[in-house]
C-alpha cells in the first residue's frame, strides 16, 4: 500500500513539477526503504540478545520462588536477589537497545518528511517564480508531499517487528532442524502386547566421555517377573530406563520388545508397552484426578479409586475436602514426596502397559515411606506384569525374582 501511495503522490507531482517530484521520490525512498531496514536490522541483534537473557531472568526467577525455604535456611537470599536484579538489568539493557531503534526510526521518519517537504517547497517556489507553476499549486504540492509520507510512517515499526519476529523463528528452526535422538520407523511394526524385553549386548557411548555408559549389558524382563537393578550412582541404570522406553537407542546391540527390535515400532506404541516412572514422577498443576488420567485418560472413578486404592492412597484422597479434585500445585509443591509416589504408583496401577520400569522410586523418601512404596511395586508382579525396580535400597530386594547388579556398565545376573 505504501508503494501505491508514494507511486502516486510521486506520479501526481511530475505531473506539475518534475523536480519536485524527483525529491519527493527519493525522500519517499529513504523514509519508506532505507529507514526501515535499519531499525530492522538493529532490532534482529537484540531480539538474538533478548531470548537468551530473558530466559536467564525468568530461570533465576523460578529458583528463586521454589528454593526460597533453602535459600532463607542458608542464610543465601540476598546473593539470589542479586543474580535476579543482575539478569534483570541485563535484559533491561537489551530491551533500552530495542526502544532505541524504534525511536530512532520513527524519528528519522519524521526528519525525511520535513525535508521533503523543505525541498518540494523549495523546487516548486522555483518554478512558481519563474512562472512554470501556479502559486496555488504550491500549496498543494506541500500538502501532497506531507499526505504521501502517512503511509511510509509506519513502515519503521512493522519492519521492527518483522525483525523480532525473524529472531523468533531463527530461535524456532533451530529446535526443528535439530537431529532427534530417535526416529519413527516408514513402516512400523504391529503394535506390540508387552510380553517381554530384552537387552542384548548394549553398549551405548557418551560424547567426550572416555569409556562406555554401557558395555555389552544383556538383561530380559517378561511380564510376571520382577527384575530388580542395583549398582552405584553413574552404572548407567537410568540409561537402561531410558532405552527400555526408548528415548535413545543404543549405539551397539539391540532392545528387543516381544522378539522386535525397539526400532521397528512406533516411540508411542512402545511406550503403551513399556511404561516408566520416574524418581522425580512429575506432577502438573492441576486436580489429583486429572494427574492419574495421564495413565489413562478414559478412567472412569471407581477405576480411579481403585488405583489409589492399591497404591495406598485413597484413604489421604479421601480425607482431602475436595478428594480426587484436589489441586496439586505447580510440580506438585502442595503435596509431599511420599503422596507424589504414590500418584505415581497410581497411574502404574491405571496404566495398561505390561512392563513397567520403576527409576529410583525411593529416592528422597524416609524409611518407612521407602518401604511401603517398595512394597506396594513390588504387588504389581501379582497383577502378571513384568516390573523392572532400579533401586540402590537393598530393602525388597529377598522378594524380587531376579536381581542384575550394575558396575561400571556391565551387568552380572544373580536369579
Amino acid at each position: 500500500m505504501a508503494v501505491a501511495v508514494g507511486a502516486g503522490a510521486v506520479a501526481t507531482a511530475a505531473c506539475f513539477d518534475p523536480a519536485a517530484a524527483a525529491a519527493l521520490a527519493i525522500a519517499l525512498a529513504v523514509g519508506g526503504v532505507l529507514v526501515p531496514l535499519g531499525s530492522a536490522a538493529i532490532v534482529r541483534v537484540s531480539g538474538r540478545r533478548e531470548a537468551p537473557a530473558r530466559a536467564a531472568l525468568v530461570g533465576e526467577v523460578l529458583d528463586l520462588a521454589e528454593g526460597a525455604p533453602e535459600l532463607v535456611v542458608g542464610g543465601r537470599q540476598q546473593q539470589a536477589l542479586a543474580a535476579v536484579a543482575a539478569r534483570d538489568a541485563e535484559l533491561r539493557a537489551v530491551r533500552a537497545r530495542s526502544a532505541l531503534a524504534e525511536a530512532l526510526g520513527e524519528g528519522l521518519v519524521t526528519l525525511v518528511a520535513g525535508l521533503a517537504l523543505a525541498a518540494v517547497v523549495f523546487l516548486a517556489a522555483g518554478a512558481v517564480h519563474a512562472g512554470r507553476l501556479d502559486g496555488v499549486l504550491l500549496g498543494m504540492l506541500a500538502l501532497l508531499a506531507l499526505a504521501s509520507f502517512e503511509a511510509v510512517r509506519p513502515l519503521p515499526v512493522a519492519a521492527q517487528h518483522l525483525g523480532a519476529t525473524d529472531a523468533a523463528a531463527e530461535r524456532l528452526y533451530e529446535l526443528v532442524d535439530r537431529e532427534p535422538p530417535v526416529r519413527d520407523p516408514h513402516m512400523p511394526a504391529p503394535r506390540p502386547s508387552g510380553e517381554w524385553l530384552r537387552l542384548e549386548s548394549v553398549t551405548v557411548t557418551r560424547p567426550g566421555r572416555a569409556t562406555p555408559v554401557l558395555d555389552g549389558v544383556d538383561l530380559t524382563l517378561r511380564a510376571g517377573r520382577v527384575v530388580a537393578l542395583v549398582g552405584p550412582s553413574g552404572a548407567g541404570k537410568t540409561t537402561i530406563a531410558h532405552l527400555a522406553v526408548r528415548f535413545r537407542d543404543p549405539d551397539k546391540g539391540r532392545v528387543l520388545l516381544d522378539g522386535c527390535d525397539l526400532r521397528t515400532y512406533r516411540q508411542e506404541d512402545v511406550r503403551a508397552a513399556v511404561l516408566l516412572s520416574g524418581q522425580d514422577a512429575h506432577l502438573f498443576a492441576t486436580t489429583i484426578r486429572e494427574n492419574l488420567r495421564i495413565a489413562r485418560r478414559d478412567a472412569t472413578e471407581s477405576q480411579l479409586r481403585e488405583a489409589l486404592r492399591r497404591a495406598r492412597a485413597l484413604e489421604w484422597v479421601d480425607s482431602l475436602p475436595e478428594g480426587l479434585d484436589t489441586q496439586v500445585g505447580e510440580q506438585g509443591l502442595l503435596v509431599s514426596g511420599g503422596q507424589r509416589q504414590r500418584i505415581a504408583l497410581a497411574r502404574a496401577f491405571l496404566s495398561s502397559a505390561n512392563l513397567i520400569v520403576f527409576d529410583e522410586p525411593t529416592a528422597h523418601l524416609d524409611a518407612e515411606t521407602a518401604a511401603d512404596v517398595v512394597d506396594t511395586i513390588l504387588e504389581l508382579g501379582r497383577d502378571r506384569r513384568g516390573v523392572l525396580l532400579i533401586s540402590h535400597s537393598a530393602y525388597g530386594l529377598d522378594r524380587v525374582d531376579e536381581i542384575v547388579q550394575l558396575e561400571s556398565g556391565r551387568s552380572a545376573a544373580d536369579a
